[in-house]
Order: structure tokens, then sequence, then C-alpha cells
């Protein structure tokens, strides 16, 4: 009798029946029995298995955006928060841990802390500009008058420069080029 459950527990295709057709069946080889949907995945991704990122992609993605909406509310900044959430879960499952909750709690929560972490560094980068911008004083435009005057200035000096002997135009002309 136990074999023929093992084979229909071998069989099942959906998560959700094998857990129940499958409760209280011990699983052989290196793979750990999982108890959650987040905890196959994960387990899944710890062994490298690609189409368990796309699967937790499309499960879970709209989770993951919608909690980085709420905070950032702009588009293009919630798109960055939510592949970054992803690829860290890629490059590193191991950090997900079962026992603190679902795979999409930890998932929705590293996209809020990203999407906080991103808002008080762009809030810091504002501050920054704003105080270089009350620090540093304006600058302020020429009059007409000045730049006549600027142009006259320039004019003279290149007028001199052209009349400088041969060698010394050639010297002046590589220590203004030099800097």
């Amino acid at each position: 009798m136990s074999t023929a459950l093992d084979a229909q527990c071998a069989r099942t295709r959906s998560v959700r029946t094998r857990r129940i057709w499958c409760r209280g069946r011990r699983s052989s080889g290196t793979v750990h029995p999982v108890e959650s949907p987040g905890q196959l995945l994960a387990a899944r991704l710890a062994a490298g298995d690609d189409r368990a990122l796309a699967e937790v992609i499309d499960e879970l993605g709209p989770a993951v955006y919608a909690a980085a909406v709420h905070v950032l509310g702009q588009a293009a900044a919630v798109q960055d928060v939510v592949q970054e959430v992803f690829v860290d879960l890629w490059r590193q499952p191991q950090r997900y841990n079962p026992t603190l909750g679902s795979l999409r709690t930890y998932l929705t929560l590293s996209a809020r802390h990203r999407a906080y972490d991103l808002l008080r560094s762009e809030l810091r980068r504002v501050g920054r500009e704003e105080r270089h911008h009350r620090l540093v004083p304006p600058q302020r435009q020429s009059t007409p008058g000045e730049d006549v005057v600027d142009a006259l200035t320039a004019s003279a000096v290149r007028d001199a420069i052209h009349a400088l002997p041969a060698e010394q135009r050639k010297w002046w002309r590589w220590r203004t080029s030099a800097g």
C-alpha cells in the first residue's frame, strides 16, 4: 500500500497536492523535505535551478513590486529595487531563513528595506546639494560693459603675442598649452 502512495506522491506536480499526498513520507536523496512552496523554491534556488528564479519572479514579483511602489512611488526607482531584490536572492539564496517567515515575506521586506535605503540616500543627496548651493555664492552675470572690456583685453593680448618674435611666440604657445 505504501508503494502506491509513494508512486502517487512522486507523480504529483502541484506543490500543494504533493504536500497533501506526501505528508509524512520520507524523502530519499540529498534534498530535505520542505513544508511550503517558498521553501521548495528557495531550496531549488540554492541548488542552482534557473527555472526556480523564474517561478519566484512570476509568483512573487507583483508583491515585491507593490511593496517598493508603496515606499517610492517612482516606476524607475521601483524597478531598480525589484531587480536588486531578485538578484540578491539569486546570488545568496541561503539568506532566506524559512523559520522566520515565508519567502513572500522575506522578499517584500527586502524590497521595502531597499526602497527606504534608496529614499534615505536620495534625501541625503538632495540635502548635500542644497548645502552646496547655500555655501557657494552664485556667479553674477557680467555687465555688457565688462564683456566689452574683456573682449578688448583679449584682443590686445592676442596682438601682443602676435608681435613677439617667432621663437618667443613658440615658447608662449608651448607654455600656455602645457598648462
